[in-house]
């Protein structure tokens, strides 16, 4: 009589050989980068701006303006490239062309080849490419 693996035994080959394949075919980690601070204080800006210009009929003219609706000194501070952030004050957030969005707000460094911005459609990361190809304001 031949002699046979149990079937038990052979379930857990089965995962075993499963586990292994999986886990060894996976991809590579990505590294992705964080921004970490900066986003929460460009979306403190972008906040804080968009509440002035709907309580004011009009966009704020500079820092002052956005310290009443919660933003602090360090609010304005990229903590990526530790520099204040440059911000076209004035500018209208009513435009929605999610195509070619006007700045509002950027890094003035970045890192790594990238910088946040604030936009007429909120905040993102930009490569140097993009953020030389964006459309500002024309008044600035």
């Amino acid at each position: 009589m031949p002699q046979t693996t149990p079937p038990r035994i052979k379930n857990c080959l089965w995962a075993s050989l499963a586990v292994v394949f999986v886990v060894g075919c996976a991809p590579d980690p990505v590294e992705v980068e964080h921004a970490g601070e900066g986003y929460v204080n460009l979306m403190a800006i972008e906040s804080a701006y968009r509440q002035y210009s709907a309580s004011k009929r009009k966009p704020p003219a500079g820092v002052n303006d956005l310290k009443p609706f919660g933003t602090t000194d360090d609010s304005f501070l990229s903590l990526r490239d530790g520099k204040p952030f440059k911000i076209y004050w004035g500018t209208s957030l009513d435009e929605t062309d999610f195509d070619n969005p006007t700045i509002i707000a950027h890094e003035v460094d970045g890192k790594n080849g990238k910088r946040l911005v604030l936009s007429t459609v909120g905040v993102m990361m930009l490569t140097e490419e993009e953020f030389a190809a964006a459309r500002f304001p024309l008044s600035n």
